[in-house]
């Protein structure tokens, strides 16, 4: 029998392999071939990880990139699209922010609850982030909001844990992102970001023929120099559009914390610079459209 999924337990053996492992209480569970109602629940689970809107991967790199002190955070510089504080981002109202700052480390600690609704989806939320500014000679940049140009590389984690619910999808999640970047300084044309995503929730998907299905998951996204051209996301004033790479991913459903039988879906992650990407499944011919801003797809055979 499947133990209660533990997130963080979770990290241990993913940091240490490098790739997706679930803890069982015994060696009985065993996997089972995917079928096209999984492959849209991987997708609707993928979108969402990924996406700005949904406070994926995406919003992690907006989190990242941005400056945080006393005041909160803000994206207003020149890497972000709509500058000013996080309750006049995409990401939705930022409240209740804290923050520290421990000089030893260099390390930025904020938390904030996060909400958003429109006429797509709404979301709840709370985030931990932790950044580590550091300039060219690897000293710690302590004021990032009054000398971003100073900055040339940063470390940034992140923790969130809450809810979404939209038009085709609905559920919970806890989230850990740990992106490191270089290339902010102004004089380099691209920044390079390399990291990964674990993800644990549930979630109920719509599918195409208007059934629904609730599973549990299990998601690790592993990033290796993914680019992001400077030039570009400063013409459209956004990074979907500015970023190229190909991601690896691979995700277990299952039923219920007491449910033997796991589901693996696994593959790859193409972001072309259009402001989505192309997922692909490993064994089948199916492939899912992504809209990296809203976390909406769609199949495209």
């Amino acid at each position: 029998m499947k133990t209660p999924f533990n997130f963080k337990k979770f990290l241990i053996p993913v940091i240490a392999l490098g790739t997706l492992s679930v803890a069982c209480s015994d060696d009985n569970s065993s996997s089972i071939e995917a079928s096209t109602a999984d492959l849209e629940y991987a997708a609707a689970v993928v979108s969402s990880s990924l996406s700005d809107e949904t406070d994926g991967l995406l919003a992690a790199t907006y989190d990242a990139t941005a400056s945080v002190s006393s005041d909160g955070i803000s994206y207003g510089n020149s890497m972000m699209k709509r500058g000013g504080n996080d309750h006049e981002s995409d990401r939705g109202i930022g409240r209740n922010a804290q923050y520290t700052y421990d000089p030893e480390t260099g390390t930025h600690t904020l938390s904030i609850e996060r909400t958003m609704t429109n006429n797509r989806m709404s979301k709840t939320l709370s985030i931990l982030m932790k950044h580590i500014y550091t300039h060219e000679s690897g000293a710690f940049v302590v004021q990032p909001r009054v000398s971003p140009d100073s900055i040339n590389s940063i470390y940034f984690t992140s923790t969130r844990s809450g809810s979404e619910t939209a038009t085709r999808r609905s559920g919970e999640f806890n989230r850990i992102d740990t992106l490191s970047m270089a290339g902010i300084a102004s004089t380099a044309e691209t920044l390079v970001l390399n990291g990964s995503h674990y993800g644990t929730g549930s979630m109920t998907v719509t599918l195409k023929d208007s059934t629904t299905i609730n599973k549990y998951h299990d998601i690790y996204i592993k990033l290796t120099d993914v680019s992001i051209d400077k030039a570009t996301v400063q013409a459209n004033e956004n990074l979907e559009e500015g970023v190229t790479g190909t991601i690896d991913y691979k995700m277990v459903t299952y039923n219920s914390n007491t449910d033997d039988s796991e589901v693996v879906v696994e593959g790859t992650i193409t972001m072309t610079g259009d402001g989505t990407a192309l997922m692909d499944f490993k064994g089948f011919a199916k492939k899912a459209l992504i809209t990296l801003q809203t976390g909406e797809f769609s199949f495209k055979n």
